[in-house]
């Protein structure tokens, strides 16, 4: 028998913390739960209980899921943090996902959450292991060279003085320059104009050992500026004074063009002037749009 994982569901209504038991079922073989509504209640189980996983309701009468997801970003970022909740417009989820949030789930679509999970806990999985890489390149050099030039992303490290120290072959594919010609440059030679304040006061100010994650667009040679996911550390000497900081880079293009195809054809759903209908394989209904409510009368 594996190891029983802890789930904690953050819930004040009885039914809907059933349902989402009975999901958890359909993934989740070896686990156990405890369910708990208010703030108290939280901080406790995260100390007691030690949860495993965190799937937070988004609204309740004395805590909200926000409220949650900040609390377990400070104590335990790793723990994998699923919204679920009974309505939520677009800006709301975005707030969700850029506070940490793994993944959000509609209780309407309660059947999405096993997947939501699975996807969430393969995501920490990779996160927590990516953190112990970077805290290995840390105490060993030949380790941080072996890894930076044999991983995909973008390698950079940066001095306390501000300056580039070094960089991987991929870093240098990704923007065009060669490594001569960026080290001993400043990191802001080579990001976009809009981006300096936050590069400068979030990045290379920072004085912690905090790891941080920053979409930053960068300025290529030859060519147009790209958006990049910047996941920087700060590094911390033995007299616990500031010595520089590295980050992994990573071309997220494709992914911003694709979310904004995602993002028109929404808008061209939900404005459509035809009967837009989504059902599951067994006929049910998951989605209409507002065409189909203003045709048929149903909400």
């Amino acid at each position: 028998m594996g190891k029983i994982l802890h789930v904690l569901i953050v819930e004040d209504v009885p039914s809907d913390a059933e349902l989402a038991v009975r999901e958890l079922k359909t993934v989740l073989t070896n686990h156990m739960v405890q369910v708990t509504d208010t703030e108290e209640g939280f901080e406790k189980a995260l100390e007691t209980f030690k949860p495993d996983l965190i799937i937070s309701d988004y609204k309740m009468p004395s805590f909200n899921g926000l409220s949650a997801l900040k609390i377990k970003q400070k104590k335990c970022p790793f723990i994998p943090f699923v919204i679920l909740t009974g309505s939520m417009n677009e800006d709301t989820a975005v707030e969700c996902m850029k506070a940490g949030a793994d993944d959000y789930v509609v209780k309407e679509h309660i059947k999405r959450l096993g997947l939501a999970v699975q996807n969430a806990l393969e995501k920490k999985k990779n996160e927590f292991e990516r953190k112990k890489a970077q805290e290995a390149l840390c105490e060993s050099e030949e380790k941080h060279r072996k890894l930076i030039e044999t991983t995909s992303e973008g390698f950079w490290l940066i001095s306390a003085e501000k300056k580039t120290i070094d960089v991987n072959q991929s870093l240098c594919d990704m923007i065009g320059y060669s490594k001569n010609e960026m080290i001993g440059k400043s990191p802001l030679d080579f990001v976009d104009k809009l981006n300096y304040q936050i590069f400068s006061e979030q990045i290379l100010k920072s004085e912690t050992t905090k790891y941080r994650t920053y979409e930053i667009s960068l300025r290529k040679k030859i060519g147009d500026n790209f958006p990049t996911l910047f996941n920087a550390t700060s590094i911390i000497d033995k007299q616990g004074k500031p010595a520089g900081s590295f980050a992994f880079v990573t071309d997220i293009s494709q992914r911003k063009m694709a979310e904004e195809r995602i993002r028109k054809l929404s808008t061209a759903v939900e404005q459509s002037p035809s009967v837009i209908a989504i059902t599951d394989i067994k006929g049910n209904l998951e989605y209409v749009n507002p065409k189909f409510t203003e045709l048929t009368g149903y909400s």
